[in-house]
């Protein structure tokens, strides 16, 4: 869960040994009469099915995990939720603290040190609004990177987009897929209208070795 307080033309090969990103690209057609275009930017994940959430409020928690584990970085929930937290308590988390939980120096659970950024693209209970949000992901999409999608208090992993673009580069989402931690769906869905008119946050994450 997210705690709300009440409320591209191009392609990427990363082969992954815990998680299967095998290609992302960015691809539209040509513009039309109004200088539009019908954009999809996505990643193909294959057969892999991303992580879990081991309780009912850890969704932030397993989309972090599974964002790790897609870049071949091995790190528990426990261990992420213990980062924030001190403890293991089934916890919801505000976009802030997503965001700078991910931020900073990690070691996977095999020893091995690395380092993520995290920021955030929109984040609609803290004033962070952005009109090129849709752009911007379907940017981080071409190079490979999911984003962390908030929407109706849960968090899923977004990693396919459809959307219209015009000829100053904004985008206006049709279609977005997502990867969902809840056990009880389906693991690769599309938000419906009703999510995706809720989103709320949205943050992207880049790994660094």
């Amino acid at each position: 869960m997210i705690n709300r307080r009440s409320i591209t033309a191009g392609g990427l090969l990363a082969i992954s040994a815990f998680g299967q990103i095998v290609r992302a690209e960015v691809a539209c057609t040509p513009l039309d009469g109004n200088g539009v275009q019908i954009c999809t930017a996505g990643i193909q994940l294959g057969r892999t099915r991303t992580d879990r959430q081991e309780c009912k409020n850890w969704c932030w928690a397993a989309c972090i995990q599974a964002i790790f584990r897609l870049n071949e970085k091995k790190v528990s929930q426990s261990r992420i939720v213990q980062k924030l937290f001190g403890d293991n308590v089934c916890s919801a988390a505000i976009g802030p603290q997503i965001v700078g939980v991910i931020s900073g120096d990690w070691t996977t659970d095999d020893g091995e040190a690395f380092t993520a950024l995290s920021e955030p693209l929109l984040d609609l209970q803290f004033g962070v609004a952005n009109a090129n949000a849709a752009a911007m992901v379907a940017q981080e999409l071409g190079e490979g990177r999911p984003v962390i999608n908030g929407a109706l208090g849960h968090a899923t992993i977004l990693t396919a987009m459809t959307y219209y673009r015009d000829v100053f580069g904004r985008g206006i989402p049709q279609e977005i897929v997502v990867r969902d931690p809840w056990p009880r769906n389906p693991n690769r869905r599309v938000l419906s209208r009703q999510e995706a008119s809720g989103t709320f946050f949205i943050a992207k994450v880049q790994i660094d070795s």
